[in-house]
């Protein structure tokens, strides 16, 4: 088979496939213009919005803010793992995760955790919930994933809930007995914020939002897996110039994403995606590892598993 077969062969098994809308319900988002004033125009817009909703965030939560405090600097002593959704999240295994934990690491996991085929047995520490189709049962597709999630936290009420100021009343009202931990969920991408009390400078990935809680408590050391960002690889686009994701996570199925009404075109699915790289550097200097040895994040210094597991 030559390159071309190869071409169009891996196109039409991917394309194939049953494929979810995004429920995007915004204006599909454009790339700025690369002029001074597309840059400009950008800034002001992200500044007066980011800090209306900071404004409205804070004041509509209050109680919840003014706990976030106490969680500063809490973990000088231990150690953490952050599980992303990627692929490399299959490098690990539940004994591993167990083995780590009683050693005194605490792990993070994020959104659907109860849905992880593979690793699900593992009980983590904290579960981080972003996500805005978490506890959405306005889409049909996500009624029965948030009703085993439900249950998976009430059957396990020692896990500590990460989330959203104005998502803890929504979890209570589920009947959830969890703790609650909070975090300021606005966005201010003129500034370079990583501090979980202020808007945050970085795009809305619910695995650096874990990232930046761990830097918050201030953890020794914090490892990192599953973040690969593999999407340029996962990139395809059809004969109607439809955009779509093959979504490809550890422990879950792949399958097939319609982005075309979330992006207007190409140019802007790029544009959105330099900015996750970006935005990682945000998060250097703070002892923070990538136990994935292929993975094409090289902002963090790559450490094996076995070492890890040594050092926490």
């Amino acid at each position: 088979m030559n390159s071309t077969e190869r071409y169009i062969n891996e196109n039409k098994k991917v394309l194939n496939q049953k494929y979810q809308h995004t429920y995007y319900f915004g204006i599909p988002k454009k790339a700025y213009p690369c002029t001074i004033s597309g840059i400009v125009k950008k800034y002001i817009k992200c500044t007066v919005k980011g800090i209306y909703n900071y404004i409205s965030e804070v004041v509509k939560h209050p109680r919840e803010y003014l706990e976030i405090s106490k969680y500063r600097n809490i973990k000088l002593n231990k150690s953490s793992l952050i599980i992303a959704s990627g692929p490399s999240q299959g490098y690990l295994s539940v004994d591993y995760l167990n083995r780590i934990q009683q050693r005194g690491c605490e792990t993070y996991v994020i959104n659907y955790w109860s849905e992880n085929h593979a690793l699900k047995l593992h009980i983590p520490n904290y579960l981080v919930l972003s996500d805005p189709k978490t506890f959405n049962n306005e889409v049909d597709r996500n009624k029965e994933k948030n009703l085993r999630l439900i249950s998976y936290l009430k059957d396990n009420p020692k896990i500590i809930i990460l989330c959203p100021l104005k998502m803890k009343k929504i979890i209570i009202d589920n009947g959830l007995k969890n703790t609650i931990q909070c975090f300021v969920n606005s966005e201010l991408c003129s500034l370079n914020f990583i501090n979980p009390m202020l808007p945050r400078g970085y795009l809305s990935l619910t695995a650096y939002k874990a990232l930046a809680w761990s830097i918050f408590q201030n953890y020794k050391i914090i490892g990192v897996i599953g973040l690969d960002n593999t999407y340029l690889k996962n990139i395809f686009c059809d004969k109607k110039n439809k955009l779509y994701i093959n979504e490809i996570h550890a422990g879950y199925d792949d399958y097939l994403v319609d982005v075309s009404t979330q992006y207007h075109d190409f140019e802007s699915f790029l544009s959105e995606y330099r900015m996750i790289f970006n935005n990682i550097k945000y998060f250097v200097g703070h002892n923070v590892v990538n136990l994935d040895q292929f993975s094409i994040l090289d902002t963090f210094p790559k450490v094996k598993l076995s070492k890890f597991i040594d050092e926490i």
